[in-house]
């Protein structure tokens, strides 16, 4: 049996105070009009490839190195509820 993960009560208190004042941030800007823009990113690296895979019998699994060891690729995005996409940059 999997027993859930309780966080202590402090944590559970702070977090449910920061969701609190966030959300009084968010209600203060749309009541003066202004734009809400929400923004996210993420990191793409050689780490995230498959370490395995499978062939058949008496079959190489092929792998272009060029595409393996490419560095990293970085994307950050923004939305808003008035234009959708905003900004996407990689």
């Amino acid at each position: 049996m999997v027993q859930d993960k309780v966080m202590p009560v402090h944590i559970t208190q702070n977090f449910r105070y920061q969701c609190h004042e966030l959300l009084q941030k968010v209600i203060s800007a749309k009541d003066q009009n202004k734009k809400i823009i929400y923004l996210d990113e993420t990191v793409f690296s050689k780490l995230s490839l498959l370490n395995k895979e499978w062939s058949p019998k008496n079959c190489n699994l092929f792998v272009d190195s060029r595409q393996v060891y490419t560095g990293y690729r970085c994307a950050i995005a923004s939305i808003s509820e008035e234009k959708g996409v905003e900004l996407i940059h990689i």
